[in-house]
């Protein structure tokens, strides 16, 4: 099993430790879940992974029920036949009468090599009523015991037959008949295969999805405690301003600036806590949780070293392990299977059959049996059988239908190599340059904190002008901003990276466990 599967298995199995609480006034449930129980969460309750993973159980399934081919068969039979004719083939007199009543039971296997192997057991019950004649009458006659007796018919029998026969049934052509009896589980292994490198490719990129919506919750809801804070510092130099005109150090005219900043900040306020419900709605989607829940991610944003693997390593293991390309790769062999098996419709068939049955005959079943089992009466038989199918065009047309199908995979997988390096590049550049941008951003928002500091002295000491306190405010917000969008691009694109090198559950599941937050 794949390390990709075998983590699919381990977040559906994830312990989920998250809690749930009822947003005040809200009407809806805030499920409370780190990225780990995010995870298993989605695995357990996504329709579109649910309907995978149960594509996945119904391949594995059609697999072993292959196996009944192998197995035994019992085959049983009775029925009796009553013939009536006239003695002798004469067309004229009394008709005889034979009954004959029959039973068989049988036992055949097929074998995955290719032969075919029947035991059957059988028995005939014959009796005959045979007409009795004077000498009067012409055609075959059978003389009374007693001359003038009143004419009555001869019974005879009954008589058993009991017969033993073993069948054996070899094809000589195509692999002795292996290559033609196996191709069949080896199409279903592939099936089976392809199931689970898809869904694991469905896991991988839900997972992907529903993580940057994580990231966009977590960078939103720091904007919103960054709106918070500035509108507490708003609030403050408005009630700073009002002071300064009571002290006749500042126009009366310039507090509308304030008020005007201030409702600007409660309008931005609304506007995040609107993006942060829809996050959390969309979150909850993801995850397949039911209606009047939304999801309240409980970890920051991380910071993430970029790789130290170059490019062309991070662009082989990605193409090594990415689930598209596997399950391209599945279909690939199945088309050319799908090829050899046309290829075998249009060639002939020679099967050898030899077959062994001793019988015997008796006026009673028991010692019928025992002269079979003696083999006092044995048939020998043998035959080869040629079948040769003369018009191929079915087949042709699926030989040509299997190449078209194998050609169309081997496109789509190398476009989907070139798109896969393609993207572990980007995304190893990307990174490679966020961390220095990311300090510059964190230098910056340092500094212009201690700007507004300073700013907000000199405005409260009244020889500070306004429009320098607004442009220190102005940069410092732009400086948070800039800060806040570097580290979730940071995070989305290490996700990405991630999930392109087949690392993205392995990266966040820790323990396995049995429950989910939800109740089902």
């Amino acid at each position: 099993m794949s390390r990709q599967f075998r983590c699919l298995i381990a977040v559906v199995l994830l312990l989920c430790g998250s809690s749930t609480q009822a947003s005040e006034g809200s009407g809806f449930t805030e499920l409370r879940l780190t990225r780990a129980e995010l995870l298993a969460e989605l695995s357990a309750r996504n329709p579109a992974v649910a309907e995978a993973m149960a594509a996945v159980r119904e391949a594995e399934i059609t697999e072993r029920a292959l196996d009944a081919r192998w197995s035994l068969g019992l085959q049983a039979s009775v029925g009796y036949d009553q013939n009536e004719s006239y003695p002798g083939g004469s067309g004229r007199g009394e008709l005889s009468s034979d009954g004959l009543g029959r039973w068989s039971l049988g036992l055949a296997k097929a074998l995955p090599w290719g032969t075919t192997m029947a035991l059957t057991l059988g028995q005939l019950r014959r009796t005959q009523s045979v007409p009795c004649s004077t000498g009067n009458e012409e055609g075959l006659y059978v003389p009374c015991l007693f001359f003038g007796a009143e004419k009555s018919p001869i019974e005879l029998g009954p008589w058993f037959t009991t017969a033993v026969s073993v069948t054996l049934t070899q094809p000589l052509l195509k692999g002795a008949g292996r290559g033609v009896s196996e191709v069949v589980e080896q199409q279903a292994a592939l099936e089976r295969e392809a199931r689970r490198k898809s869904a694991s490719g469905l896991v991988a990129r839900a997972s992907l999805e529903a993580l940057t919506l994580y990231a966009r919750w977590v960078a939103a809801s720091s904007e919103l405690s960054d709106l918070r804070a500035s509108l507490e510092r708003s609030k403050r130099l408005t009630e700073m301003a009002k002071a300064l005109v009571e002290a006749d150090q500042l126009a009366a005219v310039e507090v509308a600036s304030f008020e005007v900043r201030e409702l600007s900040l409660r309008e931005g306020l609304m506007t995040a806590e609107e993006s942060i419900a829809l996050l959390g709605s969309a979150l909850a989607a993801a995850i397949g949780a039911p209606p009047g829940v939304v999801v309240v991610p409980t970890e920051p944003l991380r910071s993430w070293l970029p790789p130290s693997e170059g490019a062309d390593a991070l662009c082989t293991e990605a193409v090594a392990v990415d689930p598209r390309l596997q399950e391209l790769v599945m279909r690939r062999q199945q088309a050319e299977l799908a090829v050899e098996t046309a290829r075998e419709e249009g060639r002939p068939s020679l099967d050898l059959t030899g077959s062994l049955s001793p019988s015997g005959t008796s006026d009673g079943w028991g010692g019928s049996l025992s002269d079979a089992a003696a083999m006092e009466a044995r048939g020998y038989g043998a035959a080869l059988t040629l079948t040769m199918p003369l018009d191929n065009v079915a087949a042709d047309a699926r030989l040509e239908q299997s190449r078209l199908v194998g050609e169309r995979l081997r496109t789509q997988q190398t476009a989907l190599e070139v798109t896969v390096c393609r993207e572990v590049r980007v995304g190893r550049e990307r990174l490679a340059t966020m961390g220095a941008r990311r300090a510059l951003a964190a230098s910056r928002t340092e500094q212009t904190a201690r700007l507004v500091a300073a700013r907000e002295a000199k405005f409260e000491a009244g020889y500070g002008t306004m429009d320098e306190l607004f442009a220190a405010l102005e940069g410092h917000e732009q400086s948070r901003a800039a800060e806040r969008r570097i580290a979730a691009e940071e995070e989305t694109a290490q996700l990405q990276l991630l999930a392109a090198r087949g690392r993205l559950l392995s990266a966040f599941v820790e323990a396995p466990a049995t429950t989910g937050a939800l109740a089902p």
